[in-house]
């Protein structure tokens, strides 16, 4: 079978197989439109300054010390936009409507923002709970870092962490909240030793205060890292 007709076989056989209508608009998909349409995708934008303080950004990562947030852990954070409009509507349903795929389209776009590439870099995902992994399916943060690290060559390591013990689910708690539920709740996996000095980018889906991912910060301080930073597929500004 010649490739392009390989090609065109395989799109149509997934096809049959993925929902054919975008989440967010409704809208038929057209040929070669994976979960979401490329008129969503494209009102996913970005936002120049800070969310925190709207303190004017040198990039479009969040990269100054924000003295309102009270500062991150983090050398920076890369981000696709607000957690608003679309891109709030792509995220719910990648992690609450079963459309995985769509993290493979916000990783994609997600390391549009990423000025990195190489195996010097390795890219960790927020381990989800067993019981969030049973009832989801997937981890998607694992989904948008397996995209990220095809499109720059980065290397992938989703068990670099593990969460250990129970914690509450992060929606509704207080920053304070969030922080107590999420102190001690994760720790180095069999992958942490490849870390070694490379850089370490941290992958989740949406950052709300930060709580998780610097929980994150925390441990894979312990591997010597030479930079960590965070990238997610949206802030929330709330």
């Amino acid at each position: 079978m010649e490739p392009d007709i390989k090609s065109r076989f395989l799109s149509a056989f997934f096809g049959l197989l993925m929902p054919s209508k975008c989440p967010i608009c409704g809208k038929m998909l057209r040929f070669g439109e994976v979960c979401i349409c490329d008129a969503c995708l494209e009102l996913c934008g970005t936002y120049k300054k800070c969310p925190f303080c709207s303190y004017p950004l040198p990039s479009e990562g969040f990269t100054h010390d924000c003295k309102l947030y009270g500062g991150l852990p983090f050398t920076g954070v890369f981000f696709i936009g607000e957690y608003e409009g679309t891109l709030k509507e792509a995220v719910k349903a990648m992690k609450f409507s079963n459309y995985s795929k769509l993290g493979i389209k916000l990783g994609l776009k997600l390391s549009e923002k990423i000025p990195f590439s190489g195996e010097s870099n390795v890219l960790v995902p927020i381990p989800s709970s067993r019981n969030t992994r049973r009832q989801r399916g997937y981890n998607q943060a694992e989904i948008m870092a397996e995209a990220i690290a095809g499109r720059l060559g980065f290397c992938h390591l989703p068990e670099a962490l593990i969460v250990k013990g129970k914690k509450k689910n992060q929606v509704g708690l207080s920053r304070g909240e969030r922080e107590t539920n999420m102190k001690g709740k994760m720790s180095s996996g069999r992958q942490f030793g490849l870390i070694g000095k490379k850089r370490a980018i941290i992958i989740d889906d949406v950052m709300t205060t930060g709580a998780t991912l610097a929980e994150a910060h925390r441990v894979l301080k312990k591997s010597g890292a030479k930079e960590i930073y965070a990238a997610v597929a949206a802030i929330a500004c709330s």
